[in-house]
């Protein structure tokens, strides 16, 4: 069979006449295999079919050779350019698309660090992204913990105090009876609110919050009070003790995990930030396995968290602090929280006043079961009053069970600092009418009620509840391997030059010797005024000039600027897990008050408290002896803040387990003021554990401190 005429035109125009291109294979070959020959040379079909015929037998008839398989025609040069710009246009358009998809990764990632996590481009999977907000829920047993994060910008926020005459038919819980005329009050909010925001979470969760400080000029420091922070010292928030201040447009991450179960708070450190409105909620829930006391109550919700804090009143910083009454659901505004009739709810009160403000509380014909305080479960007591000291903690469960109202009133008085002060609000059935109004709701006998609250408790600490920790009734407590005697007092400073000013700033607030400069006294620890550092102690020891470091004793008044007064960065050190034993002492000679403290880092224990009713010598100090003193029947939970009686002692016992520099602080009656912080009381530092206990500084943490140019310079 001739088929030469289909070679040759194979040939012709997939061969020798085709295009040359690499997107098109070369069809000779293809051309060649379906003629049936066995080799792929062109126009070799036609020889091999013929050696094939001449060889085959006779009396067998010819293999008919495979139709050649119709060949569609070749496109045109045009053609073939048009599809190769084709599929270059594909390419481009494939590559573009891929670079989006990238671009789109980055902001994904990389703009909420930039910009903040508000971004909408903040999509992250789930299960790699932290908790926004609050982590409020319900505590479940063995629930793998959550990441919580917060944002936190604080800014200069003013709010408008409209006296209670111009707020009538309005909402008279916003108005100030102090103040006859509507005016502007410069306060520092967080996100705008005031408190500022709630932090809820269950234990064991990571809380991380984001600060941007926009307080212009003005350093900060977040103290998250309650938290001991063990194995996060850093995350404390105590300027040049745990970190740098934040400066005026930084940020700063705090990062810890919530291992103490509880009320608690946090506030700016600094006095005049913390009153000017820097502090809000933070409550950490278990599981109800976990918590000893989840019988006793039906309910615990937001609302029923109450935060009590102080503000100058209208009528000038001359005049007493003022205490209001918020809570998580009700901020900026008086809190009225509703109780389910017949049922048992847990509510979480805290003292989060700035000033040295005590406060008596009480609630009209319900009593008060005190099942914990400052997160430390108790024996449960049932008390009609309650006593919070400034930085208190307590969780009380309170019985709706009474008929003859719908609403009552719980009733706040101030001591102190805030003396005079007098807040009220409602406590809500919810069975009450939307139309009654609070004066339908109340009983005739409110007055009755009023008068004797007013009346109770003259005394702050006459109205401090006996709490016991759970199961130590009866208990001694072992001898202490370290015994610290912490005596104090406000002591005068008027043996200084008048005519020199001896004042220094930190973080925009005068500290000592400023006091001497005014010829005022100054709070101390056994005649030793706290100096801050010039760089944090817990990341930046070996920056600390070493001749500002002392302790009480001769080589403090070694270089007092008078005999008997001396001036430091007061630090005392005790070993890692000892048990130690501190006696706080007021001796009286200068003041008329008592003093409240908080202890950062280290829950403990008080063994007992009393006043004396007389000024003591410090050398009487020296001879005290616990053992002799008379103390509590069992210990008290632990916590985290106690009181001083005026011209009395207390007794606390704690384990040194918690490696670091704690700051032991007293608030005086100051912190009233956005612009003064000069109302410290008597401070030092517990350092915990030596250099190779302590936890080193995380990554990239922030560093401070002074700098001391050459002698000369270069020319």
């Amino acid at each position: 069979m001739d088929n030469s005429a289909e070679e040759e035109g194979c040939v012709g125009e997939w061969g020798n006449g085709g295009i040359d291109d690499p997107y098109f294979p070369r069809q000779d070959r293809w051309c060649a295999a379906a003629g049936g020959g066995g080799t792929a040379s062109r126009g070799g079909g036609t020889r091999d079919r013929e050696a094939a015929d001449v060889t085959q037998p006779l009396d067998v008839p010819p293999v008919e050779p495979a139709a050649t398989p119709e060949i569609p025609p070749a496109p045109s040069e045009k053609d073939a350019r048009a599809a190769m710009w084709g599929r270059h246009a594909a390419l481009v358009v494939w590559a573009n698309l891929l670079a989006a998809g990238l671009l789109l990764a980055v902001l994904v990632y990389c703009w909420p660090r930039a910009h903040g996590p508000s971004s909408p481009l903040y999509e992250v999977p789930a299960s790699r992204r932290p908790e926004r907000g609050n982590c409020a829920r319900m505590c479940v047993k063995n629930e793998p913990p959550r990441e919580c994060y917060f944002e936190f910008v604080v800014r200069p926020h003013f709010v408008v105090d409209i006296p209670c005459e111009a707020d009538v038919g309005r909402n008279t819980s916003n108005c100030d009876p102090e103040i006859k005329a509507t005016s502007r009050r410069l306060t520092f909010a967080i996100n705008g609110q005031l408190p500022g925001p709630p932090i809820q979470v269950c234990a064991g969760d990571a809380v991380l919050v984001d600060v941007l400080n926009r307080l212009p000029g003005r350093q900060l420091a977040l103290h998250w009070h309650g938290a001991r922070q063990k194995g996060t010292p850093h995350m404390d928030g105590v300027a040049m003790v745990t970190q740098c201040p934040i400066p005026s447009s930084g940020r700063f991450t705090y990062s810890f995990r919530a291992t103490e179960p509880g009320t608690h708070f946090y506030r700016a450190h600094a006095a005049s930030q913390h009153a000017a409105g820097v502090f809000g909620a933070l409550v950490v829930r278990q599981p109800p396995e976990d918590d000893p006391h989840s019988g006793l109550r039906d309910h615990d919700l937001p609302e029923h968290t109450l935060l009590l804090h102080s503000r100058r009143s209208g009528r000038g910083e001359a005049g007493p602090a003022t205490l209001d009454v918020s809570s998580l659901t009700a901020a900026g505004a008086r809190a009225r929280p509703r109780l389910a009739p017949g049922s048992r709810h847990l509510l979480r009160l805290v003292n989060a006043a700035a000033a040295d403000c005590p406060a008596l509380l009480g609630l009209d014909y319900h009593p008060l079961l005190v099942v914990a305080k400052d997160g430390g479960s108790c024996e449960p007591l049932a008390v009609r009053r309650l006593v919070l000291l400034p930085g208190e903690r307590y969780d009380v469960v309170v019985n709706a069970n009474q008929t003859a109202s719908s609403s009552y009133k719980l009733r706040i008085k101030g001591y102190n600092a805030c003396s005079g002060s007098y807040e009220e609000t409602d406590l809500v059935y919810l069975a009450a009418s939307a139309n009654e109004s609070a004066e339908d709701q109340q009983r005739p006998a409110d007055k009755d009620e009023k008068r004797s609250f007013l009346e109770a408790c003259p005394d702050a600490l006459a109205c401090r509840p006996p709490l016991q920790a759970l199961g130590a009734a009866g208990l001694r407590p072992r001898p202490a391997d370290v015994r610290l005697y912490l005596p104090f007092d406000v002591n005068p400073a008027g043996d200084f030059d008048g005519r020199v000013d001896f004042r220094y700033l930190h973080d925009g607030a005068p500290y000592y010797p400023a006091y001497l400069s005014a010829a005022a006294a100054v709070p101390q620890f056994g005649r030793v005024s706290f100096l801050p550092p010039s760089s944090p102690l817990l990341s930046q020891l070996r920056d600390v000039d070493p001749a500002t470091l002392c302790s009480e004793g001769p080589e403090c008044d070694a270089r007092a600027l008078t005999k008997g007064f001396c001036e430091c960065t007061h630090v005392v050190a005790v070993p890692l897990g000892a048990s130690v034993e501190i006696l706080l002492v007021d001796l009286g000679h200068g003041s008329n008050e008592s003093r409240t403290f908080h202890l950062h880092g280290l829950g403990f224990r008080e063994l007992g408290s009393r006043a004396l009713g007389r000024a003591l010598g410090h050398s009487e100090v020296l001879l005290m002896d616990s053992r002799e003193l008379p103390l509590a029947a069992a210990p008290s939970p632990l916590v985290d803040t106690a009181a001083v009686p005026n011209k009395g002692y207390s007794v606390w016992r704690l384990r040194a387990d918690n490696p670091g520099f704690w700051l032991l602080e007293s608030r005086g009656r100051g912190g009233g003021d956005v612009a003064d912080d000069s109302g410290a009381g008597p401070q030092l530092v517990l350092r915990v554990g030596r250099d190779e206990d302590i936890p080193a500084a995380p990554a990239g943490f922030p560093r401070c401190g002074t700098f001391k140019g050459p002698d000369f310079l270069f020319t």
